[in-house]
Order: structure tokens, then sequence, then C-alpha cells
């Protein structure tokens, strides 16, 4: 998501690169706190579980028909630490790395792929689009 800017020094056009890419972070992390809450009240924000990692890719639409659940899991495996349930942030870019190659096949280069799915993942929420609503009832 970098911009070009009309200035004429390439100071303030790498100043504007690192912010935009400040702000992309940002909102990266902002999302896997969102999904790591999602559901858990006593939850940090600081690890991510398998079964919220499938629940972000497949609201934020890395899921598809290039990428399936079954890539997501092994993607999980792979990169959760041995012995562990969860992921950190650092794992999470890991994996949306090795996602990218196989969710943006036709870019050109592998940072075109990472960028993409970053812009697919940045500054989402989860959703409760399938959940079942409980329904309030009197005595009959």
């Amino acid at each position: 998501a970098v911009v070009s800017t009309q200035s004429t020094g390439s100071f303030n056009t790498l100043q504007h690169y690192y912010i935009l890419n400040l702000t992309e972070a940002m909102e990266l992390e902002n999302t896997f706190a969102a999904f790591s809450k999602f559901g858990d009240t006593k939850s940090t924000g600081k690890e991510l579980d398998n079964k919220k990692f499938s629940k972000l890719c497949k609201e934020t639409g890395i899921t598809g028909k290039l990428v399936t659940s079954t890539d997501i899991d092994i993607c999980f495996s792979k990169y959760k630490p041995k012995g562990g349930r969860t992921i950190m942030m650092k794992e999470f870019e890991e994996c949306l790395d090795e996602l990218s190659k196989k969710r943006f096949p036709k870019k050109e280069s592998h940072d075109d792929q990472k960028a993409a799915i970053r812009n697919l993942v940045a500054g989402k929420t989860p959703g409760t689009k399938g959940t079942t609503k409980s329904i309030k009832k009197g005595w009959h």
C-alpha cells in the first residue's frame, strides 16, 4: 500500500513509505489482537490458536479456491512452537508470508504477494456471521 509522493526530496518519499508501513503494521497487529481476543475474555491478544487463525483466514478472504482450510492448518502447524498450541505475532506474519504465495500466485514478486495478503488482513475484525443467536423466551 505504498503511495508515491510528488515531493522533490527522496527523504520525504522514504519517510512517507515508512509511515504507511508503520500504519499497516499497526493495523495488522490490531487484527491479530482482535481475532485473538474473540470469544475469550481472558485473552491478552498476544496469542492466536488454530481455530481463531482459521477464522481469521476465512473472514479476511485468504481461504478460497487457491488456499484451502487444510493449507491453513498445515501452515499453522509448521510455524507454531513444538508442543505449543498457539502462535505469536512473528509466527503469524511468517504464516501470512507463506500463504501469500498460494493466494496470489500471479503477483510478480514475493514482496508483492506479501503486500497483497497484508492488505486483505489489515484492519479487519472478527464477525459473528453464522453464529447462533440466543432468543429470550418467557414462560409458557
